[in-house]
């Protein structure tokens, strides 16, 4: 189950989603896949040089593709780990980024005059505004959360499971918030 909290600071509201945990089978395989991509240029260099076979463009391109393959698997464990989508809204502005526990990739930035509107995207991907959400008829489900700029729409990587108790009190929070933001 993903989790989620949102929370008002000074003069921002954070949201933080963090992603559904891989299982540990899908762990062990990544790991293995990662040390395997990482290690076998290695040995094959090590094997080169004790039998004297020179070195060529073609095997360090070999190098670069395996190191990134292995970077690529390292990146979809920690995040199928240790994830977390972080979404920063202030007046002028919506931050996002994506937490791999080892790095965080660079804050993507939207300047725009102000979000218009919040909303929920659904299984079958149907846009629910908060304006229009009718709190009482809703239903529990996994929903994507969008934020709407003049020029710009900016959802979650990831469905986030919401009880309906949390839904109206997340609807609310956000609706009060962003009147004062």
């Amino acid at each position: 189950m993903t989790n989620f909290t949102y929370k008002k600071n000074k003069s921002d509201i954070t949201i933080l989603i963090s992603s559904k945990r891989i299982s540990k089978i899908a762990s062990f395989i990544l790991i293995v896949l990662i040390i395997a991509t990482f290690l076998l240029p290695i040995v094959f260099f090590g094997i080169g040089i004790k039998y004297n076979i020179p070195i060529r463009i073609t095997f360090i391109i070999t190098i670069a593709i395996f190191w990134g393959t292995s970077f690529f698997f390292l990146r979809k464990y920690l995040w199928g780990s240790y994830g977390k989508e972080i979404y920063v809204i202030k007046s002028n502005l919506l931050r996002y980024s994506y937490n791999y526990k080892l790095y965080t990739d660079k804050f993507e930035e939207s300047f725009e005059p102000k979000i218009t509107n919040i909303g929920l995207i659904d299984a079958n991907d149907k846009m629910i505004y908060f304006k229009d959400i009718d709190l009482i008829n809703i239903s529990s489900d996994d929903y994507k959360i969008f934020f709407e700029t003049k020029d710009k729409l900016i959802e979650t990587t990831q469905y986030t499971y919401f009880n309906k108790i949390q839904l109206v009190e997340f609807v609310e929070f956000i609706s009060a918030e962003l009147q004062d933001i």
